[in-house]
């Protein structure tokens, strides 16, 4: 005889099984779906922001264009203070607003919208241009140059020039932290810099040294070789260690009116020791820069109001970042049309937005140049002779050995 008792158990336990497997089912199925969900999301939202991002980086690029177009119009033309109105007025419309006269100039639509986009829904809601600046900023690496007119709003008496951007890492947006400095690793008094080789202090790499030229030119009547000669000057910074450990040094002041370092046979400067902030304070200032000079301009006949200033900034035994400020009793002077800022924000579906911000040059202030045009250790021979006679032409090896 059968046991009704034990049927109905087995019938229990096969009815929870079905459940307990259904729920489980119904589990990784709600789980699936949500990270499918989620998965989704997420790809739509990187693909707004990417559109986005296109879309602001398409500001920039009419920013630059509406530079350009500015730079390229003559002083005595009627557009050009019309121009400058808009590209230093705040108004997130002033380029591309149905009544700006750049957006006509360069084919810009009045409602920012990026062509062909009408069905992407790409727009850049807001692009402002300043063509003046508070400061110059930028990167150098070891032994290029790069030359900066000194033009700025207004007189000015005095520039500051900071370099080494403290960073927790060396890369592209930073130098790393300051090792602490021995203030008597490196001679001040020395008329030699330190071999390259000997450029390491406890294994870590201080702060670039930096070489500053200043050139100027009168800005009115005629000049000649003396008169440049009046107006350029070098100087050689030294980075040390600050007075205190920890402390955040004040700008060291620098003379470019003392001596002449050029050419062969003259006294030369010695460098100049600029305290730079050691590893305890660059570690509560990152962002900010470790070294920082105050470099003192000619007064009276060679002063800003009467000639145009350029500076050439060279680092020597490592690459480094660097800002440069124009002053006038202590206060800044803005830099005027020389690195203008471009800020645009892009927008796609509506509801995202990304913003760039970026410096350009500007058109017709970039220098390129190379350290010199020629360099050597010992004499120089040149021979010069005419002739249409090809045996007449040899190699540079052998006709000055005995004339040097």
């Amino acid at each position: 005889m059968v046991n009704k008792s034990q049927h109905n158990e087995h019938g229990f336990v096969s009815l929870f099984t079905v459940v307990f497997f259904a729920l489980l089912a119904t589990v990784i199925t709600i789980g699936f779906l949500r990270i499918m969900t989620l998965e989704q999301k997420q790809a739509i939202d990187n693909d707004l922001t990417a559109r986005a991002f296109s879309a602001a980086e398409a500001g920039i690029e009419d920013g630059k264009r509406a530079i350009l177009a500015y730079a390229q119009l003559a002083e005595s033309d009627p557009n050009k203070a019309a121009f400058r109105t808009a590209l230093n007025s705040n108004a997130c419309d002033a380029l591309f607003g149905a009544t700006s006269p750049i957006a006509t100039a360069i084919g810009l639509k009045p409602d920012g919208e990026i062509s062909p986009s009408n069905q992407q829904n790409l727009y850049y809601r807001c692009l402002n241009v300043h063509l003046n600046t508070a400061d110059y900023i930028g990167s150098l690496d070891t032994d290029k140059s790069q030359i900066i007119p000194l033009k700025g709003e207004g007189s000015f008496n005095s520039v500051n020039f900071s370099w080494h951007l403290n960073s927790m890492t060396q890369t592209n947006d930073g130098d790393g932290l300051t090792p602490n400095l021995s203030s008597s690793a490196w001679p001040t008094s020395s008329k030699y810099l330190p071999p390259v080789g000997e450029f390491t202090q406890d294994g870590q790499s201080p702060p670039a040294y930096m070489r500053l030229q200043l050139f100027g030119v009168p800005k009115s009547g005629n000049f000649d070789r003396n008169t440049l000669d009046q107006r350029s000057f070098t100087a050689f910074l030294t980075p040390l260690s600050s007075s205190a450990s920890g402390a955040k040094p004040l700008p060291t002041n620098v003379t470019m009116q003392a001596g002449d370092p050029r050419g062969f046979n003259q006294l030369k400067s010695s460098p100049y020791a600029v305290q730079c902030m050691e590893a305890e304070a660059a570690e509560d200032n990152i962002g900010n820069y470790a070294c920082k000079a105050a470099l003192g301009l000619p007064s009276g006949a060679l002063d800003t109001n009467n000639n145009n200033y350029y500076l050439r900034i060279t680092p020597i035994y490592r690459r480094t970042h660097f800002r440069v400020e124009l002053q006038s009793g202590g206060s800044i002077v803005n830099f005027n049309e020389v690195q203008p800022i471009i800020d645009s924000t892009g927008s796609a579906a509506a509801d995202v937005y990304r913003r760039i911000v970026a410096r350009t040059t500007f058109p017709g202030q970039a220098f390129a140049i190379s350290r010199f045009g020629f360099e050597i250790a010992d004499s120089v021979c040149k021979d010069f002779f005419i002739t249409d006679n090809t045996a007449n032409f040899v190699d540079n090896s052998s006709e000055c050995s005995d004339n040097p």
